[in-house]
């Protein structure tokens, strides 16, 4: 430097550089300087005193000029605990807001040098900074290169900063799982949105192309796919833009049917299958896809109008998929029948298809999808993909993969990569290890996806451990998977658990279990020896119908066992075994899913595998999409000890909300209506005799057939009762209703019981229509007493019988000609009153006493009082219960029958607590029933009761002293730990979250 002179810096924006001039400053100058020197001290001292968080707030405000020389002057004087890293990012960060650019990206790159290897969150914002300023300044491909880089570091960053805090296992998954992705979701956004400032179309859809291949489904996809195709439409790419709009319109497999979850990760995740599309994606999609038929199938466009017309029904039909009931395809297949061009006819087609899939009929989606051309349009991979899917929930793995293979096309990256996973799984559930390896091999390299990438890497360390069990020679003759059940969701009385069910965790700290036929014990635990199987309770009652009904409660419950795997790093289990006795005989055993919407994941995906008492493996079976609710079925061949093995995979944790137990059967028609079978095709006699014969005899890997089989025989008999009426076409549909409930369609089932029902009612004879009515209380299960207690298992109003009652009494005349009750209708309402055949409900009861004199009515009173009093209690009414025991009571003793009495006492006793009584009352109860039954058992049942109502009361003194009293009468020891521990824990009052 020359002496009488100072060398200064001067910045010049535009260039991107600091170019250095020399020029001199004469003395007199710097003799200025030094005099104003005292009033400068008080902005050097403002700088100095000023904290990071005030630099924030200046950043807030957009006052990134006033933090400047701050930022500056900290270089020499930097804030306590202020790091050079930290100033340099700051400065950057102010350069770019104050555009100037190119010095934002030498301070960005000062700061990186200091730590070149530096991971932190510090070293990812300036690397996103450093990709914000060289887009400004139009260098495209390197601010690409330095965001994706970001998002790389990212997952990293947000890991190293949760060990340093000794965050859980829960929180380092939550990482792998969710910031990955979403990192370079972003990364590639803001790619794509630069590229369109520049007015880059080729740049912003490989850009985007990019983004949506990055993961199935994600917050913003249907807007991207969407945006893109429009774009590639402007570039005269109307096959390629297609296939986009398709992705946009496909709402994948998966729904919920409740809108809010507990935690934001999750609430992300919910939003995809439980809302809609907006409706501005649909018209913009819809329209989207007109403009393309307009160029590939010119025909086929539809004029404004028309379309208008389109996008408001396609909306409403869309709308119905999101509703919890079987038929949410009747709007789509009634849109494909109202004369729209076929290729519109096609895609309406394709939605009512998802549809049908994710109610579980397997059989008709293919049927649908068999129907469906292509019209030269890029759809086949679509429907090919579907009817593989449809082939998996039927079990029919062979024919998946010839789908699978089709739908592995070029079209579409995401769907080939759907395909490609489903058809490794298909070998696998196969057996087929190579095939399957290999397929798994090369989605860890091949497929875009993210996710795919990760699942086929833990897929092969599976097989690796799967192929050291040989499988079982005779395993068709103790296991065979069934087809899913997707539609029968939490009502599990409709079909399910009538021998034996055990619904996880709904006591809090057991599981609830009950049946009528012999008990399966069941035993929980996980493949690590020091974590056993957890119980969850996420709401007691809940009006989620996914969630499994609770008899208890009569409402829904969250609840389920799990394998506490999200405090397990991902890949390393626990996963959720269960070891179980199945009891002699053939059954159907299911494992009910429900992926809770309160967490929903969509990342759950489970693999269930089975080996007998000797470790050799039996079946395999994949568990997907269980948003909506999934039976799993197998056909067993009991005795026989199972272990089932619900490998957690990648997901969060393994979630298992009930088992199920029940006979297979096929009912024969009913005797009553022998005439009417004799009216039939002898084609259809002889296939139904045909089927029941092969019924009794199969075994299990005979059953997915015979379920085929019956499905195809119940559209027979769908198609006959179109040509007939009368006993004929109610036996039909009363057929039907037999057949899907033996193919583990209880919906469908029950769907058709009804209307067997109500055309039996239609019969012009209606003494004849009664009886038969009446008959059809000894069909199916309730020919069998042992079913006795379903009256107490189902919702309010949903018991079959109770539909059969109904229609039955509509057909009795209220009077003869001179206002008088037949003799012989009077004396059948008396017997139906007096009845003790379970099978005469509490309604009935009550139906048949209108038909009776009031001077006869007085003798039975008890007997209707008691009848209403039990309906009540079962509807969960138990104020109203209550009052009617206390009224049949008081009835009673103008009337003394110490029988009734005995059980009208034992029936309050166990809903009283429950209506709000004081725990005095209920021991009132008690005592009065005490002394009615002193040599039966049961008193240390009743003995629990009145301990259970001071327990709600919160004296858990008394409560004690009357469990002690009931352990004297016999409740078993560890029955009363376990009530001892709910009460001392306070568990039974938590109605609205659960404890692990």
């Amino acid at each position: 430097m020359s002496s009488g002179g100072v060398m200064m810096r001067q910045n010049h924006p535009a260039s991107g550089t600091r170019a250095l001039c020399r020029f001199f400053i004469p003395a007199w100058a710097l003799l200025i300087a030094l005099l104003l020197l005292p009033m400068l001290s008080p902005a050097i001292a403002e700088s100095a005193a000023s904290t990071p968080a005030d630099i924030e707030q200046l950043f807030k405000d957009k006052k990134f000029i006033q933090a400047l020389p701050v930022l500056e002057t900290w270089k020499q004087t930097p804030p306590d605990g202020l790091s050079e890293r930290q100033r340099l990012l700051l400065l950057g960060r102010c350069l770019l807001g104050l555009e100037r650019h190119s010095e934002a990206i030498e301070a960005l790159g000062s700061m990186q040098a200091i730590a070149p290897d530096a991971k932190d969150d510090a070293a990812v914002d300036s690397v996103n900074l450093l990709g914000d300023a060289l887009a400004a300044l139009n260098r495209l491909d390197e601010a690409a290169e330095q965001w994706l880089k970001a998002a790389e570091m990212k997952p990293v960053a947000a890991m190293e900063a949760l060990v340093r805090q000794k965050a859980s296992n829960y929180s380092r998954n939550r990482v792998e799982m969710d910031d990955a992705v979403s990192a370079l979701l972003a990364a590639h956004a803001k790619a794509a949105s630069a590229q369109s400032k520049a007015r880059s179309p080729g740049g912003a859809i490989a850009a985007n192309r990019r983004r949506l291949n990055l993961a199935v489904d994600f917050p913003g996809m249907r807007e991207a796919a969407v945006q893109t195709a429009e774009l590639l439409l402007e570039e005269e790419l109307p096959r390629e833009a297609f296939t986009l709009f398709l992705r946009a319109l496909d709402s994948g497999l998966d729904r919920c049917f409740s809108t809010t979850a507990r935690l934001p990760e999750n609430q992300r995740q919910l939003n995809l299958v439980a809302k809609p599309p907006s409706a501005d994606i649909t018209r913009r999609t819809l329209a989207g896809i007109n403009q393309c038929l307009a160029s590939l199938v010119p025909d086929e466009a539809l004029p404004p109008e028309k379309l208008e017309s389109l996008i408001a029904a396609w909306s409403q039909a869309l709308a119905a998929t999101y509703r919890p009931g079987i038929g949410t395809a009747a709007p789509f297949i009634a849109l494909s029948e109202s004369g729209l061009p076929e290729s519109w006819r096609t895609l309406c087609r394709w939605k009512a298809a998802n549809a049908l899939l994710r109610e579980g009929a397997f059989h008709e989606a293919r049927k649908l999808l068999d129907e469906l051309p292509d019209k030269g349009l890029p759809t086949a991979s679509y429907f090919a993909h579907r009817q593989g899917m449809a082939c998996i929930g039927e079990g029919d793995f062979q024919a998946a993969v010839g789908f699978l293979r089709t739908a592995a096309g070029p079209e579409d990256a995401v769907l080939a990569s759907q395909a490609r996973l489903a058809l490794a799984e298909a070998f696998e559930d196969r057996f087929d290890w190579d095939n399957a390896a290999n397929e798994y091999a090369a989605l860890t390299t091949s497929s875009p996806v993210h996710w795919h990438r990760r699942e086929a890497a833990y897929a092969l360390k599976r097989i690796a451990e799967l192929r050291q069990r040989p499988p079982a020679a005779d395993r068709g003759k103790v296991i065979a998977l069934l087809r899913d059940d997707r539609s029968t969701r939490g009502c599990w009385p409709l079909g399910y658990g009538m021998d034996f069910h055990l619904l996880a965790a709904q006591n809090f700290i057991t599981d609830r279990k009950g049946g009528a036929g012999p008990a399966m014990p069941c035993r929980f635990r996980t493949t690590d020896p020091k974590e056993k199987s957890r119980l969850w309770v996420t709401r007691l009652r809940e009006k989620d119908p996914v969630a499994l009904w609770n008899p208890h409660e009569k409402s829904h419950t969250s609840a389920n066992r799990d394998d506490y795997g999200e405090q397990y790093p991902l890949e390393n289990g626990p996963d959720l075994l269960m070891a179980c006795d199945v009891p002699a005989g053939r059954h159907v055993l299911a494992l009910y899913f429900a992926n809770d919407y309160n967490y929903y994941e969509s990342q759950r995906a489970y693999t269930v595998s089975v080996t007998d008492a000797g470790g050799r493996l039996l079946c395999l079976a994949p568990v997907r999409n269980f948003g909506g609710g999934l039976y799993k079925r197998f056909a067993v061949q009991g005795p026989t000890r199972l272990e089932f093995r619900i490998w957690r995979n990648m997901s969060i944790n393994v979630i298992l909300s009930g088992v199920f137990l029940d006979e297979w059967r096929l009912p024969a028609p009913p005797p009553s209506l022998a005439d009417a079978f004799a009216m039939l095709p002898t084609r259809l006699q002889e296939a139904h005799a045909a089927l029941l014969a092969d019924a009794s005899m199969a075994l299990p890997a005979a059953l997915p057939s015979l379920e085929a089989r019956a499905l195809l025989l119940a559209e027979e008999f769908r198609h006959e009762a179109q040509k007939t009426d009368g006993e004929p076409s109610a036996l039909l549909a009363l057929l039907e209703a037999d057949c899907r409930r033996a193919a583990g369609g209880h919906i469908p089932a029950q769907d058709c019981f009804e209307l067997a029902v109500k055309r039996l009612g239609g019969l012009g004879d209606r003494q004849r229509a009664a009886i038969l009515l009446r008959s059809l209380t000894r069909h199916g299960m309730f020919a069998l007493d042992k079913y006795e207690p379903i009256h107490r298992w189902t919702p309010p109003g949903s018991h079959p019988l109770e539909t059969i009652w109904q229609e039955h009494f509509k057909c009795w005349g209220q009077t003869d000609a001179g206002g008088n009750v037949p003799t012989a209708m009077m004396r059948t309402a008396v017997a139906l009153v007096q009845s003790a055949d379970w099978r005469v409900t509490a309604k009935a009861r009550h139906a048949a006493l209108t038909f009776i004199p009031a001077a006869m009515q007085a003798r039975i009173g008890e007997t209707l009082l008691y009848a209403r009093a039990k309906q009540a209690g079962r509807e969960g009414d138990y104020q109203s219960a209550d009052a009617l025991f206390a009224e049949t009571l008081d009835f009673l003793a103008r009337k003394p029958d110490e029988a009734m009495r005995t059980r009208v006492l034992a029936d309050r006793l166990e809903w009283q607590s429950y209506a709000g009584a004081k725990p005095e009352e209920v021991a009132a109860t008690y005592r009065a029933l005490e002394p009615l039954r002193p040599q039966q058992p049961g008193l240390g049942y009743w003995s629990l009761k009145v301990a259970e109502a001071y327990a709600r009361a919160g004296d858990a003194e008394k409560a004690m002293k009357w469990l002690e009293k009931a352990v004297a009468q016999g409740l078993p020891e560890a029955a009363a730990k376990t009530y001892h521990q709910a009460w001392k824990t306070n568990i039974q009052d938590n109605t609205t979250g659960g404890g692990k």
